[in-house]
């Protein structure tokens, strides 16, 4: 398993739309500039929403930073690190008009599936646990659920990775999320197709009915990747 930081953020609104994806680019060049920071990490991907309209839930948020780490311990120190506070925080206002440290949260992976085929497309989605339960709880509940997923997705569905990402520390207020799920698709009309009414995705929702929060408690984010870097390559 491995530990990831995971930040769902908005766009500042100086930033036009359509060159969000450029400038959050520019962030990542300036942060790949310091070697202590570019050094915690073993890949990175920067996922901006595309237009799903009509089929999945609106929200105003612009994108999701994946970002793997070696540890926990690794993945803390971003919050102190000097460069990080003094050169990378005020870019992040610039780009997302608050600071990451905001936003983001600390994650262990989980592969469910993984085809090893390229991608590009990934819909991600944050959970909040239902009322009454317990983080262990709904950890169990979202394991199997995602077992028996697995088991009933098709190989012709286009989707070629899925990952739970159960949040391990405290997030930030606004984002008590209990779980970030990424599944991970072969083309955007796949993606669209699993999002669609009568798709996968209206199945796995309501049954997730059964340990997740109701009425909104689940932010559903279709993305494409628009940056990514590995330590591989």
């Amino acid at each position: 398993m491995s530990i990831k930081r995971i930040y769902l953020t908005r766009r500042n609104p100086a930033i036009p739309a359509e060159e969000f994806p450029r400038e959050w680019r520019r962030h990542a060049a300036l942060a790949a500039s310091f070697s202590n920071v570019k050094g915690r990490y073993s890949r990175v991907a920067q996922c901006t929403k595309f237009d799903a309209a009509g089929v999945a839930p609106a929200n105003d948020y612009a994108g999701v930073a994946l970002l793997w780490m070696p540890s926990l311990e690794i993945a803390l120190e971003v919050n102190t690190d000097p460069d990080v506070i003094e050169r990378l925080r005020p870019d992040e206002v610039r780009v997302f008009g608050m600071e990451v440290v905001n936003c983001a949260m600390f994650t262990q992976e989980e592969v469910l599936l993984d085809t090893q085929r390229p991608s590009g497309v990934v819909v991600i989605e944050f959970l909040r646990r239902a009322p009454g339960s317990t983080p262990e709880a709904f950890r169990q509940a979202w394991q199997a659920h995602g077992a028996r997923t697995v088991a009933r997705t098709p190989t012709d569905a286009g989707v070629s990775r899925l990952a739970h990402d159960l949040v391990v520390r405290t997030p930030p207020p606004g984002y008590e999320f209990d779980g970030v799920c990424e599944t991970w698709f072969d083309s955007e009309p796949a993606a669209l197709a699993h999002l669609a009414p009568g798709g996968a995705w209206e199945r796995i929702a309501h049954e997730r009915e059964a340990y997740c929060a109701a009425g909104g408690g689940t932010v559903v984010m279709p993305t494409r990747v628009t940056h990514a870097w590995s330590a591989r390559t």
